[in-house]
């Protein structure tokens, strides 16, 4: 397993650091001289959206969680992934659940810092979802996207992105074609396929 701690988001300097995780992939083959003003509006935007959506307020639930991968002894982010929650916990369907499961959730948003890539973090980050989503929230089906046609680095091994998930159980249960550019494949797995938390490196009681 690789060396990280991963916890539920919980600080303002987490959320940031997320925010900005996610603007530099999002913007990672932007070469353009707007590249650093646009992962600057992107980083602001996803830390006003993520807040609210892993937040509850007067009259709206929480509706999803996000974990972090942590260096051990720091409070340096090297990893984050979200879980929309299932509708049995918030009350609201769940966008990208497959209409009429009730039960399932979505993992989505995995990232990886760039410099610690093909170490087993993004793995690391999917089973404590996983795990998070079946034995905290009461998934018992977990669903993700993927483009068919999307790769990956792995250290210096190029590999197909739903490889990734797969190893994680996930599977096809079909297939989808969206009006986009990009054709986008389901993938499933089952709260059988999901580890026990204690099989993870998902620690409970870290101080945000």
């Amino acid at each position: 397993m690789p060396d990280v701690v991963i916890k539920v988001l919980a600080s303002a300097d987490e959320l940031q650091a997320v925010a900005r995780l996610r603007a530099e992939a999002y913007y990672a083959e932007d070469r353009s001289r707007f590249a650093d003003s646009f992962k600057k509006q992107f980083a602001a935007q996803e830390v006003e959206s993520l807040r609210q959506r892993t937040s509850a307020s007067s009259g709206r639930p929480q509706l999803s969680a996000c974990l972090v991968a942590l260096q051990p002894g720091t409070d340096k982010v090297l990893g984050c992934i979200d879980i929309r929650l299932p509708q049995t916990a918030t009350g609201m369907r769940v966008l990208g659940v497959p209409e009429g499961d009730a039960a399932g959730c979505y993992l989505l948003n995995v990232v990886v810092s760039e410099g610690c890539r093909g170490q087993g973090i993004g793995k690391a980050l999917m089973g404590a979802a996983m795990a998070q989503a079946v034995h905290a929230w009461g998934a018992r089906r977990l669903y993700t996207h993927v483009e068919a046609d999307n790769e990956v680095r792995r250290g210096r091994t190029t590999v197909c992105a739903s490889g990734l998930y797969k190893g994680c159980g996930f599977r096809e249960p079909q297939r989808e074609k969206y009006a986009t550019r990009c054709r986008l494949v389901l993938l499933m797995a089952s709260a059988d396929d999901a580890p026990t938390v204690q099989d993870t490196l998902f620690k409970q009681n870290l101080k945000g």
